[in-house]
């Protein structure tokens, strides 16, 4: 599914914020949801009824990378690159980006193997940035690729589009 930005990733209403669940079918309403995006952030979401599969994408202990697009209000230092590379050590641990590419001066493209709550707002935070567009586009296999905004498709065992 890809979760556009203003709806929340849960089952249950907070508040005035929507939940992806108000914009799926009803029949999606019992699934289960691998990374969690908030409501400020849009992108992959993968939803299953299969236990074991959402515990082996979102559990940090099956160390799946999931990547993400990110756009940030000023140019990214080569120091604060590095920095974010290396680790940058926030209350709840270390928060490491890998793989970290700058698209445009402004733009990021990166991996986690967690996803803390709000980890890469806070991460960027910390070093002076703020983030004005994040996007998750891959979770382990599974990639956001051509599914447009608010929009799902079935994936089969062999991560095929079913049709």
């Amino acid at each position: 599914f890809n979760k556009p930005k203003g709806f929340i990733c849960s089952h249950n209403k907070q508040g005035d914020v929507p939940t992806i669940f108000s914009i799926l079918p009803k029949k999606f309403g019992s699934l289960k949801i691998a990374g969690r995006l908030d409501k400020d952030s849009q992108g992959l979401v993968v939803l299953s009824s299969d236990g074991e599969l959402i515990n082996k994408l979102s559990h940090p202990s099956q160390r799946k990378l999931k990547t993400y697009i990110v756009d940030i209000n000023k140019t990214l230092s080569q120091h604060d690159k590095q920095r974010l590379s290396n680790g940058v050590i926030l209350t709840d641990g270390l928060s490491t980006f890998i793989n970290l590419k700058t698209v445009t001066k402004k733009q990021l493209r990166f991996s986690l193997t967690e996803g803390r709550n709000r980890q890469i707002r806070r991460t960027l935070s910390q070093l002076g940035y703020k983030v004005t567009r994040l996007e998750r586009i891959a979770m382990g296999d599974y990639k956001l690729e051509s599914i447009p905004v608010g929009k799902y498709v079935f994936i089969n065992k062999n991560l095929e589009v079913d049709k």
